[in-house]
Parts: C-alpha cells; structure tokens; sequence
C-alpha cells in the first residue's frame, strides 16, 4: 500500500468524490475511491461530485484521456442527461471535443486550446465571483463569467464517447500544479 493510496480520517479531512448514486443511468459506477470514470454510453451523461458549495474558491484536477468529455461545475436542479453538449443548460467549465478544448458555458464555447491524452485539466471555481477558470497544465486556457450562485453547485464530469476517461482529484493527494490564489 502506497503512503498515496491513503487519506487520513479527520472531520477536517473531507473530500468530494463523484458520486455513485447521482448520475446518469447509463453511466458506469466510478471507480478507484470514486475518483475515475470511464464512460460506456453513446450520448450525453453526467455524473456529479459529493459534495455541493454555496460559497468560497474551490481548486479540482482532472487527468483525461480520450475526447467528447466534459468537466465543470452544475447545480443540483440541472439535468443528469442532455442529447447534445450545444442542447445543455447549467453546466459550465470546461469541454473537449476532438482534442480541441473551450470554456464553456450553458451551451456556448469560448477560445479554443489543444488538448492531448494525460493533460491535467485545473477547474478553479469561485462560487461568490461566479466564475470557472481553465487551467492546462497549470496555465490559464480561459474563464468562463456568470456561473449562477443561487443554489449549491457541484463539480460534475459529462461525457458522450465510450472512450472518454477522467481521473479526478479533489484534493485527496497533492495537486500537480499549485491551486491559484
């Protein structure tokens, strides 16, 4: 057993995970402590964290491999399944399509960046400035403006081809670049 493999039990020591039972049907069941998820569905799926925010800055890393995936943050009242990434609503972060990656926000996409097998993908929420910021490999792609803070919101994965992987981290081991301040 790696010293990696383990986290210290300690009411201050909690983290979310993606959360089994608040996804889409057809989604595969996370695996490795909830932290990876391989998609196994043809269409639009989402799967949400544990744990909701309603207020503060909140740092996640996804390494992903594959494409048609996406990464961010969504309210609990948004839907678990969409027939297009353009038809979703309340999702905002970050989409890969083809190795090409956007901000994203409610349907709409931002600059576009490449994004190859093994990137870290940073999520840099802020809840009061309601905004998501993207980082590759720790440099800022883009930020995406008016996420709604008027209900808790979750980090969320979403994905729409079989090959698509995420690899979350939520701060159970150390990040690989630094959180932004």
């Amino acid at each position: 057993l790696d010293h990696n493999d383990t986290v210290a039990d300690s009411p201050t020591d909690n983290f979310a995970t993606l959360n089994p039972l608040d996804k889409s049907s057809s989604l595969p069941s996370p695996s490795n402590g909830n932290l990876d998820l391989t998609n196994a569905a043809s269409a639009w799926r989402v799967i949400r964290s544990t744990i909701g925010v309603t207020s503060g800055k909140w740092y996640v890393e996804i390494t992903q491999t594959g494409s048609n995936s996406f990464a961010g943050v969504m309210s609990q009242s948004s839907s678990l399944d969409f027939s297009s990434y353009t038809g979703s609503s309340g999702i905002y972060g970050f989409f890969n399509n083809g190795g090409t990656g956007y901000p994203y926000a409610n349907g709409s996409s931002g600059s576009s960046f490449t994004v190859s097998d093994g990137d870290v993908i940073g999520l840099a929420y802020d809840y009061d400035a309601q905004t998501v910021a993207i980082y590759k490999n720790g440099n800022l792609q883009g930020t995406v403006s008016s996420v709604p803070n008027t209900e808790p919101m979750f980090f969320c994965a979403a994905f729409a081809q079989t090959s698509a992987t995420h690899s979350w981290n939520f701060g159970q081991q150390p990040f690989k670049y630094g959180p932004p301040s």
